[in-house]
């Protein structure tokens, strides 16, 4: 997944046989899609036949892998192919783009030999691997986005900028570094005031690589403190926060809470506005507020974020991060990360 830029939970399972295990007819190699409550994909399981395993070269063992991690990624999925009759040559094509036409063709050259292949056999379906064009994930660029990193675009100083859209742009930015920005508790106050369903931007810088593609854990204890002030206003008003990193191809991300991670702050944020009805001491609900927002920047890094982009700087051996955000998911019932195509 590294080699591909991917990271997803995938685990391996040994299936003796297929048909008598309820499969029908499959491959040797197959992957199975493991959905949550929702009906949304959560992880993934790749199945191989024992005589798979016993009987062939480990060069299709390598090949296998990239090839179903491309499933996953082409989103060409049991129940839906988004490339729809050309899934399978769809994956060689994204498998070719990884490794190189030369260590392809020997994949394709062990695979042609397990399927008995004649020569023009090979030749017409690497022409077809060549051939083959990806189909895009649909766009979700939303007027939002669009007026964001415009708004990103025409103050670039090289620091970071906090926005809040609530059918226009907000600049709610106090000061700000390359790596901080410090939010002007005044404007927001106003702007959540207005009671209007909000979405807080903020940019990464465009030279930090793919790390900056994501959210910090940092981000997420922010996302936390804003989510506090926002539901001790309304707790019913719908909000979102996003990540923007600009370039030749902007990456949009959106990213936060849900199912206990909310109702833990829409709690405190519940005490916090009756305490405030009752003109109450609130230093003690404030003090479990920061608790909460420290506690959940730490948790998103390492029940979460790490899976996606393992940087541990304190290391000489520190992974640079190599996923892209199209291509990581993994289940957490607390906190989300998506990737939105432009």
């Amino acid at each position: 997944m590294t080699r591909l830029g991917a990271s997803y939970k995938i685990n391996l399972r040994v299936v003796n046989n297929p048909v008598e295990a309820g499969y029908g007819d499959v491959g040797d190699v197959f992957t199975d899609v493991v959905r949550n409550q929702e009906m949304r994909n959560q992880s993934f399981v790749i199945n191989v036949t024992a005589d798979f395993l016993e009987r062939q070269p480990e060069i299709l063992f390598e090949a296998s892998a990239l090839h179903e991690v491309c499933h996953v990624m082409n989103d060409d999925l049991p129940g839906y192919h988004r490339n729809a009759a050309a899934a399978e040559v769809a994956e060689e094509r994204c498998v070719l783009q990884v490794v190189g036409e030369s260590r392809y063709q020997q994949y394709l050259e062990a695979y042609a030999a397990y399927q008995h292949w004649d020569t023009l056999m090979y030749r017409n379906f690497l022409r077809r691997v060549k051939d083959v064009s990806l189909v895009s994930a649909p766009r979700e660029t939303d007027e939002a986005d669009k007026m964001a990193a415009e708004y990103f675009r025409k103050h670039a100083d090289g620091n970071e900028h906090l926005l809040v859209y609530n059918g226009e742009v907000h600049d709610v930015t106090l000061s700000s570094t390359k790596n901080r920005v410090q939010h002007d508790m005044q404007k927001l106050k106003e702007v959540i005031e207005d009671g209007k369903p909000m979405i807080f931007f903020h940019n990464h810088p465009a030279d930090a690589g793919r790390a900056a593609m994501f959210p910090s854990y940092d981000d997420f204890g922010v996302a936390g403190f804003f989510s506090f002030l926002v539901y001790s206003h309304n707790p019913s008003l719908p909000i979102e926060f996003r990540v923007i990193q600009l370039g030749e191809k902007d990456t949009v991300v959106s990213y936060g809470f849900k199912g206990a991670a909310v109702e833990d702050i829409k709690e405190i944020a519940s005490e916090y506005r009756n305490a405030m009805a009752r003109q109450a001491d609130v230093a003690q609900i404030k003090e479990r507020q920061n608790l909460l927002d420290y506690r959940l920047a730490r948790e998103s890094f390492t029940e979460y974020l790490q899976y996606a982009c393992p940087v541990d700087l304190a290391r000489k051996d520190a992974e640079v991060c190599k996923t892209h955000p199209q291509y990581f998911l993994w289940p957490s019932d607390r906190f989300f990360v998506h990737y939105r195509p432009q």
